[in-house]
């Protein structure tokens, strides 16, 4: 179910044209969440996605979208009230502790220092959104991210997940998840390649 619902949250992302660090805040914020609160019924699995991403768009972005929007996104599964409701349980469990780093953060910091090409950088961008679905990456630090991405490249390949591929398929984000060394044996030699 996380799977679907941050799929979700990433084709919800680029509807909305939000910044990277929103998305990667969200899904944070949805992590957190219920990590603390352990579970959570079926049914408002999205009502927790659509607040953290509520929640981290006003953190994040300078112009962030109108709850009305939130609740249009959910094709009105949910009212402004729930949202906001849910809004104020989530920052009371998070302790209202919702600025952490993120993985993108150290992603700028080691591109920058290791000059790192365009090409390469959204490459790396791409396996970020790519594990952040993947809840099997769900316990690495941000920090560790990328690193520990590497190892689970190839399977995530398969996945296909429709969001993040669909995103990385345009022109502005250099056709990368299109790109044919991310296809088969090529993937593997490359990744043989990569320092550990």
């Amino acid at each position: 179910m996380r799977t679907i619902l941050i799929d979700w949250i990433n084709e919800v992302h680029h509807q909305f044209k939000l910044e990277i660090d929103t998305y990667h805040m969200t899904v944070s914020l949805i992590d957190r969440y219920l990590q603390k609160v352990k579970s959570v019924p079926k049914k408002k699995l999205q009502l927790v996605g659509v607040t953290a991403m509520f929640v981290a768009s006003k953190y994040e972005e300078l112009f962030p979208p109108e709850i009305h929007d939130f609740v249009f996104i959910t094709d009105d599964t949910y009212q402004k009230y729930q949202i906001l409701e849910m809004e104020k349980e989530m920052v009371k469990v998070l302790d209202f502790q919702l600025g952490k780093p993120l993985p993108t953060h150290f992603l700028r910091r080691f591109s920058k220092a290791a000059k790192a090409s365009d090409v390469n950088h959204v490459l790396a961008k791409y396996l970020i959104e790519l594990a952040s679905v993947d809840y099997s990456t769900a316990h690495y630090k941000p920090s560790e991210r990328l690193a520990n991405v590497i190892k689970a490249v190839p399977k995530m390949m398969e996945k296909k997940l429709k969001s993040p591929w669909l995103k990385y398929s345009s022109s502005k984000l250099q056709c990368i998840s299109t790109h044919p060394k991310l296809r088969g044996e090529e993937i593997e030699r490359m990744l043989k390649e990569l320092p550990v």
